[in-house]
């Protein structure tokens, strides 16, 4: 438990990398104490390590065997409320990753107010966080109107962020406000300087995945409202700054995908398509709800231009790509 929560914090940070690998080298001992946990009904333990490690499940995987555990441990009785909220917050963050909306909202809901009570002022604002994501992404994919809902959440996230001085949580926050304003209310132009904003104070905080999330924002921002060079650079700067985390990569090549179709190259897409493809089917990954909003079908696009056989050749060409050769090939031309 000592090394799960020691370890929380690096595995977003700049050097995720190591702490990643560490964690993976610790897994067969982590298994049996998850094991244990269980079959003693030791939630409190069970759960404080899970919620510590779901990074790590996200990032290398399998997030089928952090979502069963979790699932397990949240099935017992014994956890203090804090904990409890903790584990449900990290039940949602690989639900919504598995491509499971549903339970994704169910989780943060119940979170909320465990963890509100808990006293965790900090914990407090990133439920506020998630809760206000779920929200948000409602609104967007169900076409509910909770717009301003998300928005409150956000702010009241914000705010506690401020007060503790919690760089990170206040990157998150803006972040949030940005697309409730880019996405739910049709104003990415307007929503740009507010990730750019999200994007520095990550940056402050050193961590990585916030980087990386805020100049995706950036990106989408700049692609929805026109500037689709800007957008690619913001692409391609959040695949060299999470190069060594494969995962996210390959999300990142796909939504350069989707922007090199919406330029007209339509090759181009073939083989950036190939070479996601292969990465995803590798590691098992599936795409998050937000995903198909984002990206589309640029490949029957390309069929419808260039043809099925020039589109089926550089779809293998792609899938014949290694893990670096795709990063070079995204960054020619």
């Amino acid at each position: 438990m000592n090394f799960a929560e020691d370890v929380e914090g690096r595995l977003t940070m700049s050097e995720q990398a190591a702490w990643l690998d560490r964690c993976e080298r610790e897994m067969p001992n982590l298994r049996r104490s998850f094991a244990w946990a269980v079959s003693a009904r030791q939630a409190e333990i069970g759960l404080r390590t899970a919620a510590s490690l779901w990074r790590f499940w996200q990032q290398r995987g399998p997030m089928w065997e952090g979502r069963r555990l979790l699932d397990q441990l949240l099935a017992l009785e014994g956890a203090s409320p804090g904990v409890r909220g903790r584990g449900l917050g990290a039940a949602g963050g690989l639900a919504w990753w598995s491509g499971d909306f549903a339970a994704t909202r169910q989780h943060f809901e119940d979170a909320l107010p465990l963890l509100q009570a808990s006293g965790n002022r900090l914990h407090e604002a990133e439920a506020l966080y998630n809760l206000g994501f779920a929200v948000l992404w409602s609104a967007v994919l169900g076409g509910t109107s909770d717009a301003d809902r998300a928005e409150d959440l956000f702010r009241q996230s914000l705010a506690l962020a401020e007060e503790l001085g919690d760089r990170r949580s206040m990157a998150r926050a803006h972040r949030g406000l940005g697309q409730v304003l880019g996405i739910a209310r049709g104003n990415p132009a307007g929503a740009v300087p507010i990730f750019e904003r999200s994007l520095v104070l990550a940056e402050e905080a050193g961590d990585r995945w916030e980087m990386n999330e805020s100049v995706i924002a950036v990106g989408n921002g700049l692609r929805f409202s026109g500037d689709r060079d800007g957008a690619k650079r913001a692409y391609l700067h959040g695949i060299d700054l999470m190069a060594t985390n494969r995962p996210t990569v390959t999300g990142l090549l796909f939504l350069l995908t989707a922007l090199e179709s919406e330029m007209g190259h339509h090759e181009r897409v073939a083989r950036l398509w190939g070479a996601a493809e292969a990465a995803r089917d590798a590691a098992g990954a599936i795409a998050p709800p937000a995903a198909q909003r984002l990206i589309g079908d640029p490949v029957s696009a390309a069929r419808a231009i260039i043809g099925d056989e020039a589109v089926d050749q550089g779809l293998a060409e792609g899938r014949a790509m290694d893990h670096e050769a795709a990063i070079a090939y995204a960054h020619a031309a």
